[in-house]
């Protein structure tokens, strides 16, 4: 093979100064391989694989010019190992017809005065491939295919001769028979420097009345950084907090990183064009790409500065918002969470849900700012907002029913102390800040021995201090009697936790609460809004290569007319209109491995199947690869 050009410089093979030949390729089917050998104790070695070294090439270069010493010069600083580079080199092959490219090379060795049978080379350069072992056109193939119906096939020839990697750009045009046609963006503010898993968390309340949903709701989903997560309405349909009411109330949970946040450096407007935000303030802690909200407008980036404070790679008026005006010093919040509703699909059953994960809130009347508690949690632990029990000394006796005994749900939180000296507490977590507890139906029981201690208490606690008791529960009044107590009591700004406490020293104790509303600080609960509603396209689709029987499946929520690029070469799945990635979306269909879907050389018959699919175009790229 001929050699067209070294980085770019053609000079390289120009006739007049260089001629220059590929004199060994690389490459898999090319490459020279050293047979490994294995000792065999009391035996002959015995062979074990062959050692396949794809990574060199070697170029012989005459030189044309009449000052050999200058020219090796030239050649010396163009192919300069020092400077540590990946080059492009371009070749073509002998019969002329076709030209490759190998795009990533980098010179390792470098000699003079060789000869061959018929050619003398001035020099021969040595060359170790940079990645992808095999040769590469220099320009990709791109064939549009125009989806209308599932099971839609398309015929793509890779004209080279070896597998290559393509590049699938997918673009639906209109919605799909059958499918959730609406869509709204949710973004939610975390505000606090304290991570949780499994928050509870209520979108709404939401008139949703006017929605084109379902009137029972079943087709109401909720998606989270692409994928569907569980999700519980507040209450039936048409009563208040459920779905087809002015106070819907939907419920789910989510994990939160440490809030971050910052303040813009100058105003933006809302014409003008954003490719990055400067903020005053350190965005160390800030993801290397998300999503920022300022005021009630979205942007998306996808690089970030930190010595300058600076966001890159900038998109405005992402998920729907609209520009807007902004101030220099508007708060910029950092959305964790990429959160859709989605609906408008008259055919959707039921969502099933986990019901083990469930909040053990009470749904219709809780709101976020406030925990309402019929119930406390469960015995299998994983309902989320539950109470904790601690065992503070000795071996206290924790129970979750009426007067002493177990249930589950838990209908009470009860402490019993016998005959010890011993002391425990139920308690809950916010880090968004407990400000008051408002325990009801209360019990307490004392049983005969008059001169055990005792000693009940409301507590709170901050996020490193130690437990203090607010409010001081009465010993009862009489032995062996059950008698009522609550406490509507403030904890202050400062507690994160909240908990009910006893002691005894040998004697026969109770302490229970059936009921209990949680006030929480309503400046750091995390706050959301409802944006407009959007027309929808849930990709639920295969493309398979009949030819090879490999598959990818695709699962993700996208608007009309956005594209979602799926490129199998560098493994990455991207939504072109906020460039965020959607890893999530993909899974190959028998499991993993480490090619997605790659086209053959020749002829390769790609099927498209989705259910009501009425039409997308799919651009598909490749570049030909060569042994």
């Amino acid at each position: 093979m001929l050699v067209k050009s070294w980085n770019g410089d053609a000079t390289i093979n120009d006739g007049d100064n260089y001629v220059s030949r590929l004199l060994q390729q690389g490459g898999m089917d090319q490459a020279p391989a050293s047979p490994q050998m294995v000792d065999v104790q009391g035996g002959f070695p015995s062979f074990a694989v062959n050692e396949v070294d794809a990574r060199d090439l070697v170029l012989g270069i005459v030189c044309k010019g009449a000052d050999m010493e200058t020219q090796r010069g030239e050649l010396v600083e163009m192919f300069n190992i020092r400077k540590g580079e990946t080059a492009a080199l371009v070749v073509t092959d002998d019969d002329g017809t076709s030209r490759e490219r190998y795009v990533n090379a980098a010179p390792f060795r470098f000699m003079a005065a060789v000869q061959s049978s018929k050619v003398v080379y001035d020099f021969i350069v040595h060359l170790r491939v940079d990645g992808d072992q095999r040769f590469r056109a220099v320009t990709g193939d791109d064939q549009e295919w125009i989806v209308t119906a599932t099971g839609d096939q398309e015929t793509i020839n890779n004209g080279g001769d070896a597998d290559a990697y393509p590049k699938f750009t997918i673009q639906p045009k209109t919605g799909k028979t059958g499918g959730y046609s609406y869509k709204r963006w949710v973004p939610i503010k975390w505000l606090v420097s304290t991570s949780y898993q499994k928050y509870p968390y209520m979108i709404g309340p939401e008139n949703t009345t006017g929605w084109s949903m379902q009137a029972d709701g079943d087709d109401l989903r909720v998606m989270v950084d692409g994928s569907q997560v569980d999700r519980w309405f507040g209450a039936a349909s048409g009563v208040a907090g459920g779905p087809n009411s002015s106070t819907t109330k939907i419920w789910i949970n989510l994990d939160f990183a440490p809030a971050q946040t910052a303040t813009l450096e100058a105003s933006i407007g809302s014409g003008d064009t954003v490719t990055a935000i400067d903020v005053n303030e350190d965005i160390t802690g800030f993801p290397s790409f998300g999503i920022l909200m300022i005021n009630s407008e979205a942007f998306v980036y996808t690089g970030k500065n930190n010595t300058d404070m600076r966001f890159t790679g900038v998109t405005r008026a992402a998920k729907g918002t609209a520009a807007d005006d902004h101030a220099a010093s508007d708060t910029v919040y950092w959305i964790q969470r990429d959160v859709w509703l989605i609906y408008g699909n008259a055919s959707a059953t039921a969502q099933s849900v986990d019901d083990d994960y469930k909040p053990i809130l009470a749904l219709a009347t809780s709101t976020n700012t406030s925990w309402v508690y019929e119930e406390f949690g469960e015995d299998d632990g994983l309902r989320t907002g539950a109470w904790v029990s601690q065992c503070v000394e000795e071996t206290p006796t924790f129970y979750t029913g009426n007067h002493g005994f177990k249930e589950d749900p838990w209908v009470e939180i009860g402490i019993e102390i016998l005959n010890i000296t011993g002391s425990g507490r139920w308690y809950l977590y916010n880090p968004c800040g407990i400000t008051n507890a408002n325990f009801t139906n209360g019990e307490k029981y004392r049983e005969v021995d008059t001169f055990a201690a005792w000693v009940a208490s409301i507590e709170s606690k901050t996020g490193t201090g130690s437990w203090l008791s607010i409010y001081s529960i009465s010993e009862p009044s009489l032995l062996d009697t059950w008698e009522s107590w609550s406490r509507d009591q403030a904890l202050g700004s400062d507690a994160v936790y909240c908990g009910i406490y006893l002691y005894s020293s040998f004697g026969h104790d109770y302490l229970e609460v059936a009921d209990c509303v949680i006030a929480l600080n309503s400046t750091y609960t995390p706050t959301h809004a409802i944006n407009d509603e959007e027309g929808n396209y849930s990709l639920d689709c295969t493309i398979e290569n009949t030819t090879t029987g490999k598959a990818i499946s695709l699962s993700y929520t996208m608007a009309l007319d956005a594209e979602l690029e799926v490129d199998t070469l560098a493994k990455t799945i991207i939504d072109k209109e906020d460039e965020l990635g959607q890893m999530q979306a993909l899974t190959p269909v028998g499991g993993p491995r480490r090619d997605w879907l790659v086209l053959q050389g020749g002829d390769n018959v790609l099927e498209y199947t989705e259910a009501g699919a009425v039409l997308l175009i799919i651009d598909v790229e490749w570049v030909k690869r060569y042994g």
